[in-house]
């Protein structure tokens, strides 16, 4: 499938803009709490204070700047399913910040937040699909993920952006390849609303 430089120079764009929003929209939820009364949550297991750890450590905010050790807590957040430290994760994956540059771990890391249902994921997952960034190109499954964080965004601004980059891939799809796109994104929120139920 060929895609013209305009629509290449967007997708790139988009979705650096959109990693840079992931990392950006997490820094700002994060005030210099008291390290030592978030240290303590955190090893004691709390997800919400190892990710805060995690981006204390990532941003040299009240503790001196140590990519491993954020990356150490964001893995502890990630494991208990915290979407936000997943999408740091991601988001270090993907630019190389702290950790070798591996797409693949990018992707992996989207996809858990994107099937735990987070809009940011989805729609930076969708972005990896469009660039075959760690997975193989598929404007399919990238248009399914954007059409899902559509339905999912958190805020106009998000769902006005989200709406923009679908739309352009939309352009770039056969009318049976947006018909599955389109399937797919419906069973996946059929089937994620059955499992919140």
């Amino acid at each position: 499938m060929t895609t013209t430089p305009c629509f290449r120079a967007l997708m790139v764009g988009l979705g650096i803009a959109a990693l840079l929003v992931s990392a950006q929209h997490a820094a700002a939820q994060t005030n210099a709490p008291d390290v030592n009364a978030v240290r303590e949550r955190a090893q004691k297991g709390d997800p919400t204070a190892q990710f805060e750890l995690g981006i204390m450590y990532r941003q040299g905010k009240g503790v001196p700047a140590d990519s491993s050790l954020a990356v150490d807590w964001f893995r502890k957040a990630a494991a208990q399913s915290n979407t936000e430290a997943m999408i740091q994760l991601a988001t270090m994956y993907g630019t190389g910040r702290g950790v070798p540059s591996d797409e693949s771990q990018a992707v992996f890391w989207f996809h858990q937040a994107a099937e735990l249902g987070d809009p940011s994921a989805q729609f930076n997952l969708g972005g990896m699909y469009v660039r075959g960034q760690g997975v193989v190109q598929n404007y399919v499954e990238a248009y399914k993920w954007e059409s899902v964080a559509v339905t999912r965004a958190p805020n106009e601004r998000d769902r006005a952006q989200f709406i923009e980059a679908r739309d352009m891939l939309a352009k770039q799809l056969t009318a049976d390849q947006l018909a599955e796109a389109n399937k797919a994104a419906e069973a996946w929120m059929l089937a994620f609303a059955r499992k919140k139920q």
